[in-house]
């Protein structure tokens, strides 16, 4: 069995450490990590993982990584796709393939932009994918209070790219993805190609 498991660290040095301790009795498991801990060289710490996959440009800040373990589990990053904000990577897992896209969208940036590109680099994979998120998007269809301009824009493009939200409304029930000072939202989302839907 396979296990993915998407995180938003919030820039935190225990919580890889947390969720690898969490995961610890599964043999394999990818995360997906938005606003990773970096350290002071620039690098994100694998904790328990054999491997964590990030842009390795001079950046200051790195927004995604991927973490991994496994016994029958391979990973290869697309290079030409993988940037501060997103990895891209291949999986390949007991039979069968996909590319896992762990993403931050910036609340900052014109979500239209971000989705234009992730579109792109959705129509040129091959293989189904599985999106992990800190969209920074609210929608009632993944179990928000509310829908914004972000959140419709979103839900309009999981629509038109025929994907599945596995998160949902019936799901999250009161269990928010973010909870802090500055509110309560549902905003990390996993989507995918419905090919690997269970």
């Amino acid at each position: 069995r396979l296990r993915i498991v998407h995180i938003n660290a919030g820039r935190s040095s225990s919580c890889v450490d947390t969720v690898g301790d969490l995961v610890c009795r599964d043999a394999n498991v990818v995360v997906s990590v938005n606003e990773p801990y970096l350290s002071p060289e620039g690098s994100v710490p694998r904790g328990s993982f054999e491997r964590a996959i990030y842009c390795q440009e001079t950046v200051e800040v790195r927004k995604a990584a991927v973490l991994y373990r496994g016994v029958f589990l391979t990973l290869h990053e697309d290079v030409g796709r993988t940037r501060h904000s997103c990895v891209v990577c291949e999986v390949h897992f007991g039979g069968v393939s996909f590319n896992l896209i762990s993403i931050y969208m910036e609340a900052s940036q014109p979500i239209e932009e971000t989705l234009s590109s992730l579109g792109r680099t959705i129509d040129d994979l091959v293989l189904p994918v599985v999106i992990c998120s800190d969209t920074n998007c609210r929608n009632t269809a993944w179990g928000d209070r509310v829908t914004n301009h972000r959140g419709k824009a979103l839900f309009d493009f999981i629509v038109e790219k025929g994907l599945v939200i596995l998160n949902s409304a019936e799901d999250t029930g009161d269990q928010w993805t973010f909870d802090s000072h500055q509110g309560r939202s549902v905003i990390d989302l996993v989507i995918c190609s419905p090919a690997l839907v269970p």
